[in-house]
């Protein structure tokens, strides 16, 4: 039998939405192994690191080993993030972590999530999320980069006044943003988050659910629902 509190410590931010909405690959997260990373994986995962490098060090010279649009991507990201880090900025900070036992009691102390970039400017929370991809990624009512704004909330609310919250992608050389109220903010992730938490940790059996998010998750090889619908995909 599985451990509840052990599978709880299975999620991750950037997996939330997909997890959250079909119980069975929270099991599948647990359960099965880590997929290693594909040169995309690995590549974001450089031009991040380089990133972080980048706005500590603005003289640093780029590995030309990078394309032209990857390192255009760095350094319009870096410009982008230094320009909301200026000398009004109460807090600024790249590669942040934020513990998410904020989000329920069942997680570890030391289970976190990593913000690309998170500031407070003029009574407002910026987080920045640097997307190293060509697809899409759509803002609005994103479970991963809403978990980054409510973890940081908690952790800055007591010491910082924030009106409100602005959440961010850095893609295509390009911001594209969202401005939230902090109420809505966290309704949102006490109906779309906390409440589906405390339902895995109770469940007594795990209920799969077909959605376009089934390709990417790590159980699709044996999940009997997903290979049923394989003419969806």
């Amino acid at each position: 039998m599985i451990n509840k509190i052990d599978l709880i410590n299975a999620f991750r931010p950037s997996v939330a939405k997909h997890i959250l909405t079909c119980y069975k690959a929270f099991e599948y997260e647990y359960t099965e192994e880590d997929t290693p990373p594909n040169e995309y994986a690995e590549k974001g995962i450089k031009l991040h690191k380089i990133s972080e490098d980048l706005y500590n060090n603005p003289k640093l010279k780029i590995d030309n080993t990078f394309t032209k649009d990857d390192i255009n991507l760095v350094k319009g990201y870096v410009y982008y993030i230094k320009s909301i880090a200026d000398e009004n900025a109460d807090i600024a900070e790249v590669e942040k972590k934020v513990y998410l036992e904020k989000l329920s009691p069942y997680f570890y102390k030391d289970k976190y999530g990593t913000i690309d970039f998170v500031a407070i400017k003029n009574k407002k929370l910026h987080i920045v999320d640097l997307k190293t991809g060509r697809t899409n990624v759509i803002i609005k009512d994103n479970y991963q980069l809403y978990i980054y704004a409510y973890l940081a909330y908690c952790e800055y609310k007591n010491n910082y006044n924030i009106n409100n919250i602005r959440v961010a992608i850095y893609q295509y050389n390009r911001e594209r943003y969202i401005d939230l109220k902090v109420d809505e903010l966290i309704t949102f992730i006490q109906n779309n988050i906390i409440v589906h938490l405390d339902n895995v940790f109770i469940a007594t059996s795990l209920p799969s659910t077909v959605q376009l998010t089934c390709k990417w998750c790590k159980g699709k090889a044996i999940c009997k629902e997903y290979l049923d619908n394989l003419s969806l995909f």
